[in-house]
C-alpha cells in the first residue's frame, strides 16, 4: 500500500494542473448587467439558497457570469483568442484551470462579462483571484503606467499592492465607475508612488515593502478618521 501511494503521489505531481479561483463581485447595480440570463432552475435553486454577501460592505456576488482568461498588452487590449472559460456558481464563485503552458502572469487576466457588454476584470498573478471593483482599479492602474511591461512585473509585488488596497474599509456605490472613482480618491495617490517604485525595480522584492511606512501611516488616518 505504502509503494502504490508512492507512485501514486509521484503520477499527481507529474501531472498537476494549476487551478485558479475566486469569488466576483459587484455593485448591487452592476450586478444584473454582469449576469448572464438565468434558466428557470437557476433562479428558483438561487432563492432557495440565497448568495452570499460579500465582505466589502455594499457589494453583492455575481452568479452566472461567463469567465474567461485572456491576455492583454500594455494598454489593456486582449491578445490572442480567450484561453479557458467557465461560469459563475450562483454564488459567484469559479473555477479554471489554467490551460498547459501557461503561468500565472501580470499579463493574464480574467474576465467576467455580461450579456449587457459589461465587463470586470482581475490580473491572474495568484491562484485565489477575486473579481471586483478593487481588482479592476489596481488593473486598470497597472496599464495607465507606460513605463511598466505588464508580463516582467514581479507578482508577489502586485500581490502585496492588490492586499494593501483590499485593506481600506469601503462601501460599495450603485455603479462601477463611481466605485473606482472613491478608490482613486481614497489610496490612488498611494498606488501611484508604489507603481512607480515598482516601474523602476521591476524585479526587486523589497520594492513595496520600502513603503510600507507610508501605507501605515494612511491606514492610521484613515481608521481614526
Amino acid at each position: 500500500m505504502i509503494a502504490l501511494a508512492a507512485c501514486s503521489g509521484s503520477d499527481d505531481s507529474a501531472g498537476t494542473t494549476t487551478t485558479i479561483s475566486g469569488l466576483a463581485e459587484a455593485p448591487l447595480g452592476v450586478v444584473a448587467q454582469l449576469e448572464l440570463d438565468k434558466p428557470f432552475l437557476f433562479v428558483a435553486t438561487e432563492l432557495v439558497f440565497p448568495s452570499a454577501h460579500a465582505e466589502i460592505t455594499g457589494l453583492q456576488p455575481v452568479g452566472g457570469a461567463a469567465v474567461e482568461l485572456i491576455r492583454i498588452d500594455d494598454e489593456g487590449n486582449q491578445v490572442g483568442d480567450v484561453l479557458a472559460s467557465t461560469v459563475t456558481s450562483i454564488t459567484g464563485n469559479y473555477n479554471l484551470a489554467l490551460p498547459t503552458g501557461v503561468s500565472l502572469a501580470g499579463n493574464l487576466i480574467v474576465r467576467i462579462t455580461g450579456n449587457s457588454g459589461t465587463s470586470m476584470s482581475a490580473m491572474v498573478v495568484e491562484q485565489a483571484v477575486n473579481i471586483n471593483p478593487i481588482s479592476q482599479y489596481v488593473l486598470d492602474k497597472f496599464v495607465d503606467d507606460e513605463n511598466l511591461v505588464l508580463g516582467d512585473l514581479a507578482l508577489n509585488e502586485v500581490v502585496t499592492l492588490q492586499d494593501k488596497v483590499e485593506a481600506f474599509d469601503l462601501t460599495a456605490t450603485a455603479d462601477l465607475s463611481s466605485m473606482l472613482a472613491q478608490l482613486d480618491a481614497e489610496v490612488g495617490d498611494l498606488v501611484d508612488t508604489e507603481i512607480a517604485v515598482l516601474a523602476s525595480t521591476p524585479d526587486d522584492g523589497t520594492a513595496v515593502a520600502a513603503l510600507a511606512g507610508t501605507w501605515n501611516s494612511i491606514e492610521f488616518g484613515m481608521g481614526m478618521h
